[in-house]
């Protein structure tokens, strides 16, 4: 049948939500997933048979029987910086940017901040930049000079630390989709990581500590039996695991702009910087920063949290 409501007017300017299993969900989501990769065998492979791949996924997420492959984890080494990268199948890519495009983008957009700048159409870099600017130029106007400091602050392996309960708690109190719920909880699952290595005592304050997958990675394989599992790291490379670096600080950067009421403030991703007039005010609120990061599971890097005039 026809929706006339979806026919009669766009659909991000309408109530409308097309479920995650909608064929045209579903093909939408392959053509997006496939660009830069559609030369790649699996992805050809899967397009050659595409109607029936996508009528596949339907049923497996109509039924709740879908399930994630293992990813194909590579070492990365960009602009001086090593990452581990998870790659996944063109099945679970699928699945993911539906997910995403559908669900937990519009639903996440109107809880961040205009000065959250990474991943998000009409954002970027670019933006954070101008953000910048603008916020420099505003703080000239006001004060008639250029005398006083930035705080530059930034999240300790901050993909490798995000906490699955916390986020699960945070996605839960904004979407009420079951499948959506669901199939962020099988995301999670995939994002464990094996730390049977690990005694009792270790495990148990394993949330507590810094994780870091470079170091992860170097772990003897045969340790890892199965037996224990850290509810902490996603996988960059995940598109789920953008979103929820974007969202994952949300609530740290509404205390900021908020209750701080720090004006000139912006964050991309796991940095940020606040523009203020007082060096001992900053001081002062990189401590409660902290305290608040660490009550929402993100660490401060100390080494990279400074102030600067």
């Amino acid at each position: 049948m026809v929706n006339t409501k979806h026919d009669t007017t766009s659909y991000e300017s309408c109530s409308y939500q097309r479920e995650i299993y909608n064929i045209e969900v579903l093909y939408e989501a392959f053509t997006n997933a496939k660009k830069n990769s559609d030369w790649k065998p699996q992805v050809q492979k899967f397009e050659m048979n595409l109607l029936t791949e996508l009528v596949k996924l339907q049923e497996e997420l109509k039924t709740k029987t879908f399930t994630f492959s293992p990813t194909n984890d590579f070492i990365l080494k960009e602009r001086g910086k090593t990452r581990v990268i998870s790659g996944d199948h063109i099945r679970d890519r699928v699945v993911k940017r539906a997910l995403c495009d559908e669900i937990l983008i519009p639903f996440v957009k109107k809880y961040l901040i205009h000065d959250n700048g990474a991943s998000l159409k009409g954002k970027g870099i670019g933006f954070t930049r101008n953000r910048l600017v603008t916020h420099l130029r505003r703080y000239f106007a006001k004060n008639g000079s250029n005398d006083g400091y930035i705080l530059l602050g930034d999240y300790s392996k901050y993909f490798d630390n995000i906490q699955h309960e916390m986020l699960m708690d945070m996605f839960k109190n904004i979407i009420d989709d079951d499948l959506s719920v669901w199939l962020i909880e099988k995301v999670l699952e995939q994002a464990e990581v094996d730390v049977s290595y690990m005694d009792d005592n270790e495990f148990a304050d394993s949330l507590n500590r810094l994780f870091n997958s470079l170091d992860y990675n170097k772990v003897d394989k045969s340790l890892l039996t199965g037996e224990k599992f850290l509810a902490k790291h996603m996988n960059i490379g995940d598109q789920v695991a953008q979103v929820a670096g974007i969202f994952y600080p949300h609530r740290v950067d509404n205390y900021i702009k908020i209750v701080e009421g720090c004006r000139y403030y912006g964050r991309y991703m796991d940095d940020f910087y606040v523009i203020h007039r007082d060096k001992d005010y900053l001081k002062a609120l990189v401590k409660r920063i902290e305290k608040e990061a660490n009550k929402n599971g993100l660490i401060l890097n100390p080494k990279k949290t400074m102030i600067y005039k």
